[in-house]
C-alpha cells in the first residue's frame, strides 16, 4: 500500500502467480479493481514488492 500526502491517494500493489509465472497488478484499495502493470521475469518468482518512499 503506498498514500501520497501529495494528492491524498492511495494505491495497492500485488504480485500474483497464475499457471506459474507472475504478473504485478496495482490495485485500488477503495474498490478492489486490479490492473494489470505487466509480467514478472520467466521463472522468477517474486517474495516481496519495495517501493521508494520520497518520490516527486
Amino acid at each position: 500500500m503506498y498514500f501520497s500526502p501529495k494528492d491524498g491517494s492511495n494505491q495497492g500493489f500485488a504480485a500474483l502467480s497464475t499457471d506459474g509465472s507472475f504478473r504485478f497488478y496495482m490495485v485500488n484499495p477503495l474498490t478492489g479493481a486490479a490492473r494489470d502493470a505487466g509480467a514478472c521475469p520467466d521463472g522468477r518468482q517474486v517474495f516481496d514488492v519495495a517501493l521508494p518512499l520520497d518520490q516527486e
